[in-house]
């Protein structure tokens, strides 16, 4: 039935929003232009070439200015690469409570 439906993946979401994607950081190699990255204890891993995402959310401008990052730009062919510690960090990030985690940029990116 659709109410099995709604609470069956009602509960799948609640478990994926609590149990997340922990120990990515341990699962993938990052490399910008060449070289290896550490990629911190985060969840998710967005790459930017735009100013917004998920209905408005700027990723890249607030929070802390990282030495050797620039601007985000959307036409200098160089991409953006932020981390996420979970879905409750991007919804702190909407409403501007928190910012996400700058990792680096690049004209060429491996995962």
């Amino acid at each position: 039935s659709r109410t099995f439906n709604k609470l069956k993946y009602a509960k799948i979401g609640a478990d994926a929003m609590f149990s997340g994607c922990s120990g990515l950081h341990k699962n993938i190699k990052l490399q910008l232009d060449g070289v290896n990255l550490d990629v911190p204890d985060i969840e998710g891993l967005i790459v930017l070439n735009l100013p917004s995402y998920a209905a408005g959310t700027d990723l890249w401008s607030p929070g802390k200015k990282r030495e050797g990052l620039q601007d985000l730009k959307v036409d200098d062919g160089i991409l953006e690469i932020v981390g996420l510690k979970g879905s409750l960090h991007l919804g702190a990030i909407k409403v501007n409570t928190s910012s996400a985690l700058k990792i680096g940029q690049g004209k060429k990116i491996i995962i």
